[in-house]
């Protein structure tokens, strides 16, 4: 037996040449799942077959203090791959992810005295730590869709592409949060804690909406998608 490209002898038809092994761009394996293309994920890029990603930081040989993040990497050929949903989270726009951060800041600017010496006397010292906590979750949770982890949901490896960055509007995060604490100081003393109050339930009911906005979409979006494991109707025929 010799090898198909090299032509070097081989003791078995089922033997892999080492020397054209370690040309190829990546190795050979004698991993019969592989060979055969039996793997769950594929590769875009070698168009072959795994079970398992790697994951590698970038960007590579970078200084001890550049920052890197984890990128998934296809265990045969090391191209680095992006895992792509056909149903992607919705996130809301540049203009509302605005009025919520300038909302979040305002209001944690003019958190009224009076409750916070009222949370540390009935609650506890460390209590008025819990409310910029709060305000911050609510921003997250209105402004940052759940994303389910790479290799899950419905959809597949496609190559790395820069994610654009979605920045939040400077106009709408001015304008709530001129209005929440010009009217917050503006107020009379003992007012001030019940406007407070208000903007921060208008806060909330703010990210009760845009979450149930965002389910409204994401079911709107799987009602339209074509199920891939359904047979078409070329199939059928």
């Amino acid at each position: 037996m010799h090898c198909e490209q090299c032509r070097r002898p081989l003791q078995h038809a089922r033997e892999i040449c080492q020397a054209c092994n370690q040309e190829l761009s990546y190795p050979t394996s004698s991993n019969s799942n592989k060979a055969l293309g039996a793997g769950r994920y594929r590769c875009p890029a070698c168009n072959g077959f795994f079970d398992h990603w790697a994951t590698t930081l970038v960007p590579r040989n970078a200084r001890w203090y550049t920052p890197q993040s984890e990128l998934a990497t296809c265990p045969l050929c090391e191209e680095a791959l992006q895992w792509k949903r056909e149903v992607e989270p919705a996130q809301l726009s540049a203009g509302f992810q605005g009025a919520a951060l300038g909302m979040a800041y305002a209001l944690w600017l003019t958190i009224p005295t009076p409750l916070l010496e009222g949370a540390e006397e009935h609650l506890g010292r460390w209590f008025g730590l819990l409310i910029p906590l709060l305000l911050g979750a609510m921003f997250l949770i209105a402004v940052r869709p759940y994303t389910p982890r790479t290799g899950q949901g419905v959809g597949g490896f496609v190559l790395a592409q820069p994610q654009p960055y979605r920045k939040p509007q400077f106009w709408a995060s001015l304008i709530f949060g001129i209005a929440i604490m010009a009217s917050v100081r503006i107020a009379p003393q003992a007012a001030q804690l019940y406007l407070w109050c208000a903007w921060l339930g208008l806060a909330a009911a703010g990210c009760l909406a845009a979450v149930v906005w965002r389910r409204s979409v994401e079911r709107q979006q799987r009602l339209h998608t074509p199920d891939s494991a359904a047979p078409s109707p070329t199939r059928l025929s």
